[in-house]
């Protein structure tokens, strides 16, 4: 009967002290792989009601590279700006998000990574948010909830 938990979890716990000194990417990147990782067994019970939401579009493309396969497919993988915008049929973007879309619309091209298609996703029975790291986009964070 949980509607909304949290996990917290250590993907660093034996990899750096308190005296190492880690940047974000690092961060980034263990989250990322503790959470396909951990998901493989949801997702394959669930399949594409098993939501992976990353912190935002590159995040999600840089997870489609590093874990590519069917156990990784099987879930929704999408991030948290577009379910948010999914599940509550629209979005007001967080002022990050907005920027981004905004340089996009400029410049015609970005490096952000591409828009996940969420026309055929079924609805999720789980949503799982991957951290985005030390003080991620909160905003997005809020509109997921």
């Amino acid at each position: 009967g949980v509607k909304l938990g949290e996990i917290d979890f250590p993907p660093l716990l034996g990899e750096k002290t308190a005296f190492d000194d880690v940047d974000n990417v690092q961060i980034l990147d263990f989250n990322r792989d503790w959470a396909m990782e951990g998901m493989k067994e949801l997702a394959a019970e669930l399949g594409g009601e098993m939501w992976m939401c990353f912190p935002d579009r590159k995040e999600l493309e840089l997870a489609r590279e590093e874990w590519p396969g069917a156990a990784y497919a099987a879930a929704t993988l999408t991030t948290l700006e577009d379910a948010a915008e999914v599940l509550s049929g629209g979005s007001e973007q967080a002022w990050g998000a907005s920027f981004a879309r905004t340089a996009e619309g400029l410049f015609g091209t970005s490096n952000l990574g591409s828009a996940p298609d969420m026309a055929d996703a079924p609805s999720p029975a789980v949503v799982f948010a991957v951290q985005p790291g030390e003080g991620g986009p909160l905003e997005d964070w809020l509109n997921l909830e």
